[in-house]
């Protein structure tokens, strides 16, 4: 028996979806694709997995569950979904809050010559302070790229925040900028 959630009540045959596939992608246009790629993001996320990791677990899910997928995709269209998820989370229109925010700043990570620097939020009424943060738990408040960061660069992407995130409390790793 198949599972309703990935092939739908739509009579494919008369949705004309079958076949039809996005601007620049093999991947039809349905509901059991949608599935996949929910499963392999969410699958990245909240199980450790890894690209390939995903494409395993889905011949496996296939196989085991008979849902028939046609095609299963390969980890750099995985890799793409997961890019385009985390653009689509940092670029989101973002709401004004009233609450102060706890801030989490870093600006170790690298690429090539240039310097992330990662700002990381959540709401301090949501804090418990003695527990571990969990990354579930925050979110991308900013992410700015720069060859070298200073404590005024660093400043002015703070002011920016602030305007949406009052700042209520700030975590870093002290470093000299």
């Amino acid at each position: 028996m198949q599972n309703s959630l990935v092939t739908g009540s739509v009579n494919r045959a008369d949705s004309g979806f079958e076949k039809e596939c996005a601007k620049g992608h093999s991947y039809g246009l349905i509901l059991r694709i949608a599935a996949q790629v929910l499963f392999c993001v969410q699958y990245l996320g909240y199980g450790a997995q890894s690209f390939r990791g995903c494409v395993h677990s889905l011949v496996c899910l296939n196989l085991c569950f008979r849902l028939a997928f046609k095609k299963i995709p390969s980890h750099t269209t995985i890799r793409n979904w997961a890019c385009k998820m985390g653009y689509y989370r940092v670029h989101k229109e973002v709401e004004k809050s009233k609450e102060l925010w706890l801030i989490l700043i870093d600006e170790s990570i690298s690429l090539g010559n240039e310097k992330i620097l990662l700002v990381l939020g959540m709401p301090l009424s949501k804090v418990v302070f003695g527990q571990a943060l969990h990354l579930s738990e925050l979110r991308v408040l900013s992410m700015e790229v720069c060859k070298t960061w200073t404590g005024e660069t660093i400043h002015s992407v703070l002011e920016k925040v602030s305007k949406n995130y009052p700042i209520g409390y700030i975590i870093s790793d002290e470093g000299t900028n």
